[in-house]
């Protein structure tokens, strides 16, 4: 498992300049015409989702990547946090962040989240699409920690996909277990990586396990939102 997270690692940082098209449904991730249309709409239906959360104050991001979550979080943020481990992932953040006139409000710390340690708590936390490549043996230790890391009452927020989300054929993943996906990047180079799917009622199980009272709420098709409150 150890040499599976190296890779996982070494894939998100060979990733990064490609990641976006995947989240803006560009080239081998293009779903037609209708397909886009729809996840456009469940892309907007999650950010109401977060608009209805009483956010603020200092928020701190889980494997912020690409900022695709980063720059929304630092609106509604007096300060913002995040932790990554790809010095080019986190170098396309900095510059979404930048542009938007954002930046003075997000520190970034370059951190390997297997090896991280709570040593501060923040009013919420947010996961975008972190959580599933966890492997499921490490998965109720980093809950306990995202726990230590809230304030009572804060928000954790975990954004994961469906199982019945839109995939292209054409987009170089194929699963080879339970918890292993292979993927392939636009350079034909593949990289094996943690991928597991999200059962809802198993995520709340082990939020509340770690003190965090959650429920999961769905888009038609594309997104599940898990919002756990830490109790206290």
């Amino acid at each position: 498992m150890a040499d599976l997270i190296e890779e996982q690692k070494a894939y998100y940082e060979a990733r990064a300049g490609e990641y976006d098209e995947w989240w803006n449904r560009r080239r081998r991730y293009d779903l037609g015409p209708d397909g886009n249309r729809a996840w456009g709409r469940e892309a907007e239906a999650v950010v109401r989702m977060l608009d209805e959360l009483p956010l603020g104050g200092e928020i701190l991001e889980f494997a912020g990547g690409t900022g695709i979550w980063s720059t929304y979080l630092a609106r509604r943020a007096k300060r913002v946090v995040v932790l990554d481990v790809s010095p080019a992932m986190t170098a396309i953040g900095r510059a979404k962040l930048d542009a938007a006139g954002l930046l003075d409000r997000v520190e970034y710390r370059m951190i390997d989240l297997f090896a991280w340690k709570p040593s501060e708590q923040f009013d919420h936390a947010f996961a975008g699409f972190w959580v599933s490549h966890i492997p499921e043996d490490r998965l109720d230790a980093f809950f306990t920690k995202a726990a230590a890391s809230l304030k009572p009452g804060g928000i954790f927020m975990i954004l994961e996909g469906q199982t019945s989300r839109l995939r292209t054929a054409k987009q170089g993943t194929s699963r080879v277990d339970a918890d292993i996906e292979a993927r392939t990047l636009n350079d034909g180079t593949t990289f094996h990586i943690v991928k597991r799917e999200i059962d809802r009622e198993d995520l709340i199980e082990r939020l509340g396990r770690a003190g965090l009272q959650a429920r999961v709420r769905q888009t038609a098709q594309q997104f599940q939102l898990a919002i756990a409150r830490k109790q206290g």
